[in-house]
């Protein structure tokens, strides 16, 4: 999928999952914690497309694309680090070693104790990060799951399977709406359940379940239904 595609879709998921806690029991600790997720799982949608910056070098077009590209080669350096150690053979071409459940893993653990460190040693340290952390974990594996909706495919659990899993959706065919009308379900999903939580003044954590096992069901028809070539 395109990168903005990945950054709709999986923002709207984590919008979904994190909506129980958007209505009664909404506090401010609560409201900034969901922000930390929010922002870490914008940040892990584009995660996974770390392997295409590293592969073209530093030659962006913007102060953006040059940071990204940057953060980019120094996460893949150290990814290809930790696989060498642990006797794995890392393939840092795209939608290969980084796009996995593995690689993404390592990745946020990358991410995490580099960060970590600086942010300890600096006294910046909060535990609302671990939130960040988690988001972008999240949003790293929504990139494959979106990837695997996709004509290309991906396989998502080397280098432990070869298992081959695509879909029907092909990247360049811009009339090709899916993935923003999934969005757009998973946003009004979520409108409902925060408007239902206000209303019957459910507690979050009655909800938070239902809602979580409601968005994976969702992901496997989604799934199924990316099987369909686009009329």
């Amino acid at each position: 999928m395109r990168g903005d595609d990945h950054v709709v879709l999986s923002m709207a998921t984590a919008l979904l999952c994190i909506s129980p806690f958007l209505a009664v029991d909404l506090t401010v600790e609560c409201l900034w914690g969901c922000v930390f997720f929010m922002v870490g799982v914008y940040g892990g949608s584009r995660l996974p497309d770390a392997d295409v910056a590293a592969t073209k070098g530093l030659h962006p077009r913007n102060c953006r694309g040059l940071l990204f590209s940057g953060i980019s080669i120094v996460i893949i350096s150290v990814v290809r680090v930790i696989y060498r150690l642990m006797g794995l053979r890392f393939n840092r071409r795209h939608r290969h070693s980084l796009h996995t459940i593995f690689g993404v893993f390592v990745a946020v653990c990358v991410i995490g104790g580099l960060t970590g460190i600086i942010l300890v040693d600096g006294g910046w340290w909060s535990d609302a990060l671990y939130l960040l952390y988690a988001g972008i974990l999240c949003g790293g594996f929504l990139h494959l799951a979106e990837d695997c909706c996709t004509v290309t495919g991906l396989n998502p659990f080397m280098p432990f399977s070869s298992l081959h899993l695509n879909g029907a959706i092909n990247t360049g065919d811009y009339g090709d709406r899916r993935p923003v009308l999934y969005a757009k379900f998973l946003v009004c999903m979520a409108a409902l359940v925060i408007a239902g939580g206000y209303v019957y003044h459910v507690p979050a954590g009655n909800l938070f379940i239902p809602v979580l096992a409601f968005t994976v069901v969702f992901w496997f028809i989604f799934y199924r239904f990316s099987q369909y070539l686009h009329a």
